[in-house]
């Protein structure tokens, strides 16, 4: 099927022609015809990158009275880079239409703003939550006149703190209204806010193996966490030509590692919530124009964010849950171009790999960080070519190469040196100081520390579900003292010796065959209290990802 089987007006025709639009996505072939057709609420579950924009904006355009100038629909956003995004797109759209769009967000001068709504009458009012019902609460813009409204990354708007301010902007509307949402994941929140507010929606899902792009290839390296920062400058040495988005937890880890990598000279820009709005559109323009390689950020940018010819997405440490990685790495191998997707992991999250796998149905491949040895190769063969046309502009021109007259002086240091004892100084002033630096810091893979720790693991659950010395596990066993970790807790004062081999007491007993009954409390080889069997279990219950 192709768009022109949609029976679309002529001037959304010629703009989808513009933009070389041709045939639809999953989500623009389910969700355009049935929009079109009826007036009804919609649920789209659908992953970034599949072509969203399009399938709410053009049915939305089709439904514009363009003779009316007020507001007919709004659009909300959780971001203001999404939200400028959604006004370019929704502009291309309308490109040859009379309707006319607006954005508003955070970050951008208010007065200006309110200008652009009262002067421009548009009919789309694009933005972010806040920024929309500070405008409301105001009376800058009235609704009265909107039938339509989208969430667009719904559970990213209302995952960042804006549930309230979604649900006043939707009481706002002063007459009945469509709602469209659109979500990669329904959390309670979700849920909460359809039941609350959608009439007998329409559920649209695209398939779950659109999830996950077969054009990226995904690795990850175990390194342990303070070693982050320089196992992306290695990465970086071994794959000079790369455009890379990479992904912090916190805005001090983006900051910290923005400034590290470019005093070592490398070109990158930062993108975090603490950047004015004006500075965070330039750090965009200047990595869209690529004249950086490399954009480091919070997940402020990792959806929606159109990133063209963007060949690999680093992670450096895996994001809070399974979603958030499918939509981080979603940023390259689009458009039928290959992509490459790392996370650096540090050995106590080694075991979040395998559930990270089966959520993607797909294998990460565990690879390894280049070695010193690699390294201080590819340092020297970069240099090396780096001077190479200076080499030869020499042997072509012979005398006639033109050089300072301190080349003399120059000379002179070197007049008791043999050449071989000339190529060991040169070779020691430019390589020695990143030498050292390799050296003193050595291979940074981690693998057999992760595999350690997870046999520790293995060896203290196998401990647990024995009852440690073998005795009888409903009454703590002998010499290991590990009875039934299922047995609860006693605030109660006993000296009832058969009681205490059933439950543990936190006061003092005088049953001795007690005393080797502590709640266990694993401590790793980094010293850290972890978690106990039962905890990690009442975690991974919570966990909707990992």
């Amino acid at each position: 099927m192709q768009f022109t089987d949609f029976n679309l007006n002529t001037n959304i025709l010629e703009a989808l022609e513009k933009m070389k639009f041709v045939t639809p996505t999953d989500i623009q072939n389910k969700a355009i015809p049935m929009l079109m057709k009826k007036d009804t609420d919609l649920i789209a579950r659908a992953q970034t990158g599949t072509g969203k924009t399009a399938a709410f904006g053009i049915p939305l355009l089709h439904k514009i009275n363009p003779s009316l100038n007020s507001i007919q629909a709004v659009i909300l956003s959780p971001t203001r880079e999404l939200a400028a995004q959604l006004k370019t797109e929704i502009d291309k759209l309308s490109n040859f239409t009379n309707i006319k769009s607006v954005l508003v967000m955070g970050g951008a001068a208010y007065d200006s703003q309110k200008r652009n709504i009262k002067q421009g009458k548009p009919h789309i009012l694009i933005g972010t939550p806040g920024r929309v019902l500070d405008l409301i609460e105001q009376r800058v813009i009235r609704l009265q006149d909107a039938k339509y409204l989208v969430l667009d990354e719904a559970d990213e708007m209302l995952n960042v703190g804006f549930f309230e301010a979604v649900q006043t902007v939707i009481k706002s509307f002063e007459q009945e209204k469509q709602m469209w949402m659109f979500s990669a994941t329904m959390p309670r929140n979700i849920i909460r806010l359809i039941k609350e507010h959608f009439n007998n929606p329409e559920i649209i899902e695209v398939d779950k193996k659109e999830s996950t792009n077969l054009d990226i290839e995904q690795h990850y390296y175990v390194v342990r966490q303070r070693y982050f920062q320089e196992a992306l400058s290695r990465l970086m040495q071994v794959e000079p030509k790369m455009y890379a988005m990479v992904f912090c937890k916190t805005k001090a880890d983006t900051k910290s590692l923005g400034e590290n990598l470019i005093s070592q000279g490398l070109k990158v820009e930062t993108l975090h919530g603490d950047m004015a709005q004006s500075q965070r559109d330039l750090s965009m323009q200047r990595f869209k124009s690529k004249k950086v390689q490399m954009m480091i950020c919070t997940d402020v940018a990792a959806r929606g964010i159109d990133i063209k010819d963007l060949t690999h997405v680093i992670n450096l440490g895996l994001p809070q849950n399974s979603e958030a990685y499918v939509h981080r790495i979603g940023r390259t191998g689009r458009a039928g171009k290959k992509g490459t997707a790392i996370t650096l992991l540090d050995p106590r999250d080694y075991y979040k790999i395998s559930g990270l796998e089966r959520f993607i149905n797909k294998k990460i491949i565990h690879s390894k960080l280049p070695t010193t040895t690699d390294l201080k190769t590819a340092l020297v063969s970069r240099e090396t070519k780096g001077i190479k046309s200076v080499i030869e502009a020499v042997q072509e021109r012979k005398h006639s190469f033109k050089i300072d007259s301190n080349f003399k002086t120059f000379k002179e240091g070197f007049e008791d040196l043999s050449s071989e004892e000339i190529l060991k100084v040169a070779f020691t002033w430019f390589f020695n100081g990143q030498i050292k630096h390799l050296d003193s810091i050595g291979n940074l893979d981690a693998t057999d520390m992760a595999s350690q720790r997870n046999n520790t693991f293995g060896r203290m659950s196998r401990d647990r579900n024995r009852g440690g010395g073998g005795g009888d596990r409903n009454r703590g066993g002998g010499g290991g003292g590990g009875g039934n970790r299922r047995r609860r807790f006693s605030k109660s004062n006993s000296s009832d010796g058969d009681n205490q081999g059933r439950r543990f007491s936190k006061s003092n007993s005088s049953d001795g065959d007690n005393q080797g009954h502590k709640p266990f409390v694993h401590r790793g080889p980094f010293g850290k209290a972890k978690k106990t069997s039962s905890e990690f279990s009442k975690t991974s219950q919570r966990s909707r990802g990992f």
